[in-house]
């Protein structure tokens, strides 16, 4: 049954492409604005100085380092080792586990809290061709179930942000304490310990959440429920009833989006581009990864909804 929930969520994607493009050219749409106005911030520091031409040549440390002095807003986000490969996912992840995310980079938050907004309005389409695959595919039956669905998932995510925020704050206070112990600590061992526990319990604790949510939006769709209180509720306790069948699903596509993340941090390429080819090989190779890492999500959500459905039937 799990592996059949898996093959079968692959299967529904594979057929299903235009719910991928869909949602690919979503993120491109949303991503723009972010660049532009990353792209203002650079033109207005260089202008038409010296200093634009000798970067065509190559990088400019010394450029760089007043830049990021008086940068602001998005500017400060703009960080040669982190704009490619898998640089910003360690950034972001960096700053969750600091606790500095909602500090230092509220644009940014604004920005992910946009991304979810229209993924959660996205996937009410998206589950109800999961749900109804021998449906119309046309791109009006799309956007009705989107229509139809959007309100409910929207406030699904509303009841979903506020145990977010909570792991995140203990995330915060839980790496403080350890960053505590290690000021007095004579021994590297133990504080290394402690710190690897308290990352595990924070990611299990996110992922938790994360599936009894997957399974809530299922709930939604599927049996065509109102009550975004109610649909988590019934994620959790379906959660709660079969353990082992639904942290297997979840782990084994969490498994291939951590196997793609290892590839293309392996196989990207680096910064240090300077010919249009090599920026344009940089850009395409993340447009790989991205469109593999949307393909991966929705094939989830596909195989729980699988899994889901079988259990119910039985």
């Amino acid at each position: 049954m799990i592996y059949r929930s898996v093959l079968r969520g692959f299967a529904l994607m594979i057929t299903s492409p235009g719910v991928l493009l869909t949602f690919w050219l979503a993120s491109i749409l949303m991503a723009l604005p972010a660049g532009f106005l990353l792209s203002e911030s650079l033109q207005a520091d260089l202008g038409s100085s010296q200093i634009q031409e000798n970067l065509r040549s190559g990088f400019d440390m010394d450029w760089y380092s007043e830049f990021s002095h008086r940068a602001e807003g998005l500017g400060e986000t703009f960080r040669p080792d982190r704009v490619v490969g898998i640089g910003p996912l360690l950034d972001n992840l960096e700053s969750w586990s600091n606790g500095n995310l909602f500090a230092n980079h509220r644009g940014l938050v604004a920005l992910a809290a946009i991304h979810a907004l229209a993924w959660a309005v996205l996937l009410g389409g998206a589950l109800g061709s999961f749900a109804r695959p021998g449906g119309s595919s046309s791109a009006e039956n799309f956007l009705a179930l989107c229509g139809r669905y959007c309100f409910r998932l929207v406030r699904l995510a509303l009841v979903s942000a506020p145990l977010y925020y909570g792991v995140y704050r203990l995330s915060g206070w839980l790496l403080e304490r350890v960053a505590s112990m290690s000021r007095d600590a004579t021994r590297e061992i133990p504080i290394f310990v402690a710190t690897l526990l308290a990352t595990l319990a924070i990611a299990a604790l996110l992922h938790l959440i994360r599936m009894v949510f997957d399974y809530a939006k299922i709930i939604l769709v599927t049996e065509e429920r109102r009550s975004a209180l109610g649909a988590a509720l019934s994620g959790l306790r379906f959660v709660a009833s079969h353990p082992v069948k639904t942290s297997s699903i979840y782990g084994i596509f969490g498994l291939v989006s951590l196997l793609l993340l290892v590839a293309f941090g392996a196989l990207s390429p680096g910064v240090g581009q300077e010919t249009i080819g090599g920026v344009l090989a940089v850009l395409a190779f993340g447009q790989l990864y991205l469109i593999a890492k949307i393909f991966t999500r929705l094939s989830s959500l596909a195989g729980q909804m699988e899994a889901y459905r079988w259990s119910e039937r039985r």
